[in-house]
């Protein structure tokens, strides 16, 4: 694997001869010990994502603790350094892959220089040996030597009154408004409210407006063309792409290796050379998330079956179990004396012995039976609708009325547990009215 450090045959100092030992950079205590690996997600370019990332502030604790100060740029950092760090960073965080090391080494990059323009505001006045003298906490004074007499150097004082001159004197540049979320968190917001992936244009309007919507005076003109392109480019059904769009038409193309509302350490060769892997991740995500629809929806369906279900066994112990069955409509013309000392399990049924006035109409000659599909009696049922009410009961769905004929078990408990004043076929008695449902009346044999 290529290093990420670059060239390192420039001379510099020995930093590996021995050194005091007052002020060490190797962390103890329990900032270093037990540390427990900490779970990271990242997007398709590999940048960390989600509501709490800690990996930046991580590394700039690792770069400030592995990566000498005494080095003037980062490519002349040897590369056992780096190797010590993306180690450690790795071991924190066991999620990161090898593939990634360029660009979390590249921010522990950005945390190193920011700490070491720390350490450049505080100097007081151009004299050197003063400021060798107030050595850095953390800083091994071997390093802290070097630093100050880089610093010293001629070409470092233009450069930095160089740069005083530009921050007062210079035009202010666009920046976005995203704090430590980045670009790569404020697309996965922008994608969770909007339902898809953002566009470039449509993050970087996101990422610049201010909180009331507008935007700052050095963004508004960019933000203006910006709209009125994106809307263009709507109505003509186009793409953005990395070679066209309203932000290449505004900021012209991309440059020095970086990717306008992308993220940090992104650059334009790997997002061309990953196109077509990111298509199908695309078209990967857009399956799953139709598969997860359609689970969701089936579980749903599910939930609704166990409720239903539920509902079923509640009413079938509360005798109100519901069918569709429909039994068939015969008619009996058996006597009752033809069959009284037959077994009541198969003996026919008798001849009604009510008339058909105490009915409503003639009646459906039937068998009685029990929850367990015994025959506990003989009868003849009202046709659906004929009556609505029993016993001042008001008849629920499949629930009929009848006439008991002849009971074979007096004692067997009636439909619903009560019916008026009765509970037992007996208190009903031969001839009585009682209302029955319709699935445990199956019709007589001729």
């Amino acid at each position: 694997m290529e290093s990420v450090v670059g060239d390192t045959s420039n001379p510099t100092p020995d930093i590996e001869t021995p050194r005091s030992t007052s002020r060490s950079r190797v962390e103890t205590g329990s900032s270093a010990i037990g540390r427990s690996p900490k779970r990271l997600k990242f997007n398709e370019n590999g940048l960390p994502i989600g509501d709490k990332a800690p990996s930046a502030t991580r590394l700039g604790k690792l770069a400030r603790t592995h990566i000498p100060i005494c080095y003037k740029t980062w490519k002349l950092v040897p590369e056992r350094y780096m190797d010590t760090l993306w180690s450690t960073f790795k071991k924190e965080f066991p999620e990161v892959k090898d593939s990634q090391r360029g660009i979390f080494l590249g921010k522990a990059n950005e945390a190193w220089k920011k700490f070491k323009s720390r350490l450049r505001a505080n100097f007081v006045g151009n004299d050197v040996s003063k400021w060798k003298e107030k050595v850095p906490t953390l800083v091994k004074s071997e390093d802290w030597e070097i630093f100050c007499d880089h610093e010293a150097t001629e070409n470092q004082k233009q450069i930095r009154i160089q740069n005083k001159a530009n921050k007062v004197n210079g035009e202010p540049k666009g920046t976005h408004n995203t704090g430590r979320d980045g670009y790569a968190r404020s697309a996965e917001k922008w994608e969770e409210v909007n339902g898809r992936p953002p566009s470039r244009a449509e993050l970087w309007l996101a990422t610049h407006s201010l909180k009331d919507g507008t935007y700052a005076p050095y963004n508004k003109k960019f933000a203006d063309q910006i709209e009125f392109l994106l809307k263009v480019f709507k109505e003509r059904g186009e793409k953005e792409t990395l070679d066209s769009g309203p932000i290449n038409e505004v900021f012209g193309k991309d440059s020095r290796g970086r990717v306008r509302c992308v993220g940090s350490h992104v650059s334009r060769k790997a997002m061309l050379n990953s196109s077509f892997a990111r298509e199908m991740l695309a078209e990967v995500k857009s399956k799953r998330d139709c598969c997860e629809e359609k689970v969701d929806k089936l579980a749903e369906e599910v939930d609704g079956l166990k409720g239903r279900f539920k509902q079923f066994i509640d009413e079938f112990r509360d005798g109100k179990f519901v069918s569709t069955a429909t039994p068939n409509v015969r008619k009996s013309t058996y006597t009752d004396e033809a069959h009284t000392n037959e077994n009541p399990l198969t003996a026919p049924p008798p001849t009604s012995l009510a008339t058909p006035s105490q009915v409503g109409d003639e009646g459906i000659n039937c068998k009685i039976l029990s929850y367990k599909r015994e025959i506990v009696g003989y009868g003849r049922k009202s046709n659906f609708g004929a009556v609505t009410n029993v016993h001042d009961h008001i008849l629920e769905l499949r629930e009929v009325k009848v006439v008991v004929d002849k009971i074979l078990i007096p004692n067997h408990s009636l439909w619903g547990g009560q019916q008026g004043c009765a509970t037992t076929l007996e208190d009903i008695g031969r001839g009585g009215i009682m209302y029955w449902h319709d699935d445990f009346f199956p019709p007589t044999d001729d």
